[in-house]
Parts: structure tokens; sequence; C-alpha cells
């Protein structure tokens, strides 16, 4: 059966919301990868070998990207004893949710954003855009993290 003219229309204004939410995460992300940089640059060494220089930048941006998901954990609050969670972004187009409950149970969801949306890709199951509550929870998540991050570059 051909779904109604209104099913059509929701299903063009969720296209449009998740079309929005990606490419407001695609900026976050594009700045702080920036902001990343930047930061970098003015903190490193000026008079090291080319060689020594990558390897302590690409160091440095590992320990940044560390010190942020610190940050990307306060946005969903607490989480109970046993259990860690990280919130991060480490490139403009890829986000990382990582939650650990033990050593032996984990579960990393990368969100990979483009001009379509944001998929949710996880390890043996199927990849899907985002869609209704989810994909708001993602477009705030994105908007807090950049704030608090942003912060903590500006700070230093």
């Amino acid at each position: 059966m051909i779904g109604t003219t209104e099913d059509f229309l929701d299903f063009r204004r969720e296209q449009q919301k998740s079309a929005a939410i990606a490419q407001e995460a695609l900026r976050l992300g594009a700045e702080l990868y920036t902001l990343r940089s930047n930061y970098t640059a003015q903190t490193a060494p000026k008079s090291r070998r080319l060689v020594r220089r990558a390897n302590h930048k690409l160091g440095q941006n590992l320990a940044h990207l560390d010190e942020e998901s610190i940050v990307g954990r306060r946005i969903f609050g607490t989480a109970p004893d046993g259990r860690r969670r990280e919130f991060f972004n480490i490139a403009p187009n890829v986000w990382l949710w990582h939650e650990e409950e033990d050593v032996k149970i984990n579960q990393t969801t990368r969100y990979h954003v483009d001009i379509k949306g944001v998929k949710k890709v996880r390890l043996g199951r199927e990849n899907n855009y985002l869609r209704g509550q989810e994909l708001e929870n993602f477009g705030r998540a994105t908007a807090r993290y950049f704030e608090l991050a942003k912060r903590y570059y500006e700070a230093k």
C-alpha cells in the first residue's frame, strides 16, 4: 500500500531535521578540529626534527582527546559504579560514544556524519541513520560537548 501525503510529508520533515543536525555536527566537529590543531601548533616545540615533531604532535593530540573525553563524560551525568562512559569527537565527521560496564562488557558506537544525516555504526549490528529522539539527543550532546571543549581550549 502506498502511504498518504501526510506520511510522505512526515518523512520529508524527518529527513530535513536529520540533515540540519548532521550539518551542525559537521560544523562543530570541524571547529573542534581547528581548535585542537591551533592549540597543538602553539604548544609544539619549534626546534625538534620533523619526525620527532610529528610523533610529539600525535602524542599531544591523543592527550588532548583524552582530556576532551573527560568533558564528554559530564554530558550524560555520573555513570553508575563500575561503569565508564565517554563521548568525544575524533574527526570533523566522526563522534564516538564508549560505554564500559566491566572488563568483559563494553560497547563503542561511532557516529559518522554526512550530508544525509548521522549514521550509527556498531560492531555486529546493522548501521542505521538516527531518527526521532535519538537524533535530537545526538544534536544536543554534540552542541554541549562543543561548548565544554571550547571552554577547555580557551582556558589553556
